[in-house]
């Protein structure tokens, strides 16, 4: 299938940013492309099809890959050293992600306490 016709079938909606997406094409070779439209995806998998010996209806499916974000904890204020790996489509995402699971891991570890917590991306990994 076509690229266009990947992305419906993945459901996946552009919104303006650069997004990464992991595509299957051959039976089994991958590449991963990154887009902020369907046109650009287009243009760009067009442009690669030679160079990966393919052509441009060879596209098993698409899909979006995430991406790891390295955040840091702070606990009743105060920053703490180190931090903490965390995947997401974008920064929103991951920081999402980091406050769910350090929301969890806190609430596992002193389940009688309230402690107050708050999350800070730092950066993409």
């Amino acid at each position: 299938m076509t690229i266009r016709e990947a992305v419906n079938k993945a459901n996946i909606k552009f919104d303006g940013t650069q997004m990464s997406l992991l595509i299957d094409f051959n039976g089994e070779d991958q590449t991963v492309l990154s887009a902020s439209n369907i046109d650009e995806l287009e243009d760009l998998w067009e442009s690669l099809v030679d160079e990966l010996e393919t052509d441009i209806y060879s596209v098993d499916s698409i899909e979006r890959e995430m991406i790891e974000y390295k955040a840091r904890l702070a606990l009743c204020g105060v920053w703490c050293n180190g931090t903490i790996s965390v995947y997401g489509y974008n920064f929103e995402d991951a920081y999402d992600a980091a406050i769910q699971e350090i929301g969890m891991d806190l609430n596992r570890m002193f389940p009688n306490l309230d402690i107050e917590y708050s999350v800070e991306i730092i950066e993409e990994i």
